[in-house]
């Protein structure tokens, strides 16, 4: 196995473990819909059809959501990838205003 595909499986892998440990938390699960209806919701009220993680970031922190930061990168990446393709899609990138500046993917609302 390339090093490419096994980081493709590691990457696999790791998403498939996040989705399992929000799936059997109801209270996380209650949490992935109510952060996606406020950060909806904002989208719409600031005008924007976009947003990245850090827009996810802000929502939880609204929401007043303290905890640990696998756990909030565990809830962020359920929560982006359960809209992929269905309520947003991937259109580029963006520098992160949260992790130093690193590049971080923006998504587009799909309109319903």
């Amino acid at each position: 196995m390339t090093s490419k595909e096994q980081a493709r499986q590691e990457r696999a892998d790791a998403l498939a473990r996040c989705t399992q440990t929000v799936q059997t938390d109801a209270h996380a699960e209650q949490l992935i819909q109510a952060t996606t209806a406020l950060l909806l919701a904002d989208l719409r009220a600031a005008g924007r059809d976009w947003f990245s993680a850090d827009d996810v970031g802000e929502a939880f922190d609204r929401l007043g959501i303290v905890r640990d930061l696998p756990t909030r990168r565990r809830l962020t990446s359920v929560l982006i990838t359960r809209g992929a393709g269905r309520q947003w899609r991937r259109v580029g990138w963006v520098r992160s205003t949260r992790r130093k500046c690193s590049p971080i993917g923006q998504w587009q609302v799909i309109p319903c």
